[in-house]
């Protein structure tokens, strides 16, 4: 076994009896032998679905005392009645910001990064900043989607006063900030001389509407994939190739149904990137 396997197996083990802990996983669980637990039978163990976590209830998935949480987000990205809850310790928002921190626009001291995600119970704009706490980068908090959100002209005018070297939001928000610098007379491209890259997530990112954005900014756009319940899974590099954090987790490829795994080298395509099943998704995952 690799060192990678290793810590994956030490890591795996240590969530598995944390999460006895939350009602969930303590039924979920209850006829599985926990004693030599490993790597070998993840396969073996009980899925977990959307519908689970919306069945369990608020505190369903809560695997710590009260005293230990930090902060509690919703899912977002679905449709369900009720959404799904994901509770976060200091050490999961800690974990969350060095998952960031891997993506390929290596934010350092000398960034500014203007974060454009909506401040609320969606859970990248706290990511993020923590992954530009952890580098020393500064933060611009112009949320989006709130009651005191700075108006699109604002924000392209705090781009420019405060020299602001990566923004980062909704691939939806990159659009629409350049649309209104193109009806006040700006071309994104030429505006903002110190922006260096974009950093997006929370929608579906083709490779036809990652090059029309680099194209309206001429700047390299960084895509991040995850979910509430999850945080961050996989990041994309410097050369524009999404890869998951190998440290925190083991994906799986199933068929539609969840009964077996696909054979290697098979395609499926995920309709709803949010309509996941994972084995756990709860506090300190990993």
């Amino acid at each position: 076994m690799n060192s990678i396997d290793q810590m994956r197996e030490r890591k795996l083990q240590e969530m598995y009896h944390r999460i006895q802990k939350s009602p969930l996983y303590k039924k979920k669980l209850a006829h599985i032998e926990s004693n030599d637990i490993n790597l070998h039978h993840l396969h073996t163990l009980p899925l977990t679905t959307k519908e689970d976590l919306r069945k369990a209830g608020i505190f369903g998935p809560l695997a710590v005392d009260k005293r230990e949480i930090a902060q509690y987000h919703e899912s977002t990205g679905t449709t369900g009645i009720p959404p799904s809850s994901a509770w976060f310790t200091q050490r999961d928002l800690l974990t969350g910001g060095r998952q960031l921190k891997e993506c390929g626009v290596h934010l350092s001291a000398e960034d500014l990064i203007l974060i454009r995600f909506p401040y609320a119970m969606a859970l990248p704009a706290f990511l993020l900043q923590q992954a530009a706490w952890q580098t020393g980068a500064g933060v611009v908090p112009a949320s989006g989607r709130t009651v005191v959100t700075p108006p699109y002209p604002r924000v392209l005018c705090l781009l420019k006063q405060l020299s602001v070297t990566v923004l980062a939001g909704l691939p939806r928000e990159m659009e629409l900030l350049a649309e209104t610098a193109r009806l006040e007379g700006t071309e994104v491209s030429t505006a903002f001389p110190d922006l260096r890259a974009l950093c997006v997530a929370g929608e579906l990112m083709s490779d036809k509407r990652k090059a029309h954005i680099e194209k309206l900014w001429q700047v390299p756009v960084f895509n991040m994939y995850g979910s509430t319940e999850t945080a961050n899974i996989a990041t994309m590099c410097e050369y524009g190739t999404m890869h998951i954090i190998e440290e925190d987790f083991i994906v799986e490829v199933l068929k539609e149904d969840g009964s077996e795994p696909v054979a290697n080298g098979e395609k499926r395509l995920c309709y709803d990137h949010h309509a996941f099943s994972s084995r756990f998704t709860t506090t300190e995952i990993f």
